[in-house]
């Protein structure tokens, strides 16, 4: 099930849009680059948009390594498919030696645009012995018990 929330406008926050998608799965984090589950949005900024925010909440854990190394970028697809958007765009999280499970929460600042855009994040790890998994699932990995909050807004 997914929810789709419009906000009314806070100050100088505008067309906020919010998805949480209970439908989505784990992704397990390896040397390839995949896609992250429940990051996926299509937005159109208010037409005064200063900049608009990109911001994603999703858990992460040591399954099925110990020392971990999250690598994320966020692609944009403004209409002939999605691409990476560059080094001001892109997140690593690392742990060493720990079995954790954590709550990472990241806000990227695009540039305002007009129309509707999508966006994306991906992953992947620094090697092998550096694998993780997104989008906590249960024990027998039939339910994802947290799946990322996403958001989309404009500021004005």
């Amino acid at each position: 099930m997914s929810y789709l929330i419009a906000k009314p406008s806070e100050n100088n926050i505008n067309e906020q849009k919010i998805i949480y998608d209970t439908s989505t799965n784990f992704a397990n984090i390896t040397t390839s680059v995949v896609d992250i589950p429940g990051t996926e949005i299509s937005y159109t900024p208010d037409s005064n948009a200063n900049k608009v925010i990109y911001e994603v909440s999703l858990h992460t854990f040591h399954n099925p390594d110990r020392n971990t190394a999250l690598n994320l970028e966020l692609f944009e697809n403004t209409g002939s498919g999605y691409s990476a958007m560059g080094e001001y765009y892109r997140a690593t999280h690392v742990n060493v030696r720990v079995r954790y499970e954590l709550l990472l929460n990241f806000k990227f600042i695009l540039p305002a645009y007009s129309g509707s855009r999508s966006y994306k994040l991906k992953a992947r790890s620094n090697g092998s012995g550096n694998e993780s998994r997104v989008n906590k699932s249960s024990s027998d990995e039939t339910t994802v018990i947290f799946a990322p909050i996403l958001q989309m807004y404009s500021v004005v």
